[in-house]
């Protein structure tokens, strides 16, 4: 995963992620796959910081249930993903 931001007021930035996630099986070789890239704001100050996360996923493949959306992995995934990272500085 990779992921960009920019300061636009002191201690606030906003950014965007993109994120690539496989499974690889010892017999089959590559079993699943999912790409996921949204935004971002976070929050530091001195001493915590706060990075909020939206991953919807793009595109996915691999094992599927039946009557699954073939363009996604869901397997193990889902179609959105939120994510909330807390930091204490000490």
């Amino acid at each position: 995963g990779t992921g960009l931001s920019y300061r636009f007021v002191p201690k606030w930035y906003i950014g965007a992620e993109v994120l690539y996630e496989t499974e690889f099986e010892t017999d089959v070789g590559q079993e699943r796959w999912s790409y996921f890239a949204g935004p971002s704001i976070h929050y530091g100050s001195s001493n915590w910081w706060a990075t909020l996360t939206w991953l919807p996923q793009i595109s996915g493949g691999g094992e599927a249930y039946d009557g699954q959306d073939e363009d996604y992995h869901l397997i193990e995934k889902t179609k959105q993903e939120f994510k909330l990272k807390l930091g204490f500085n000490f």
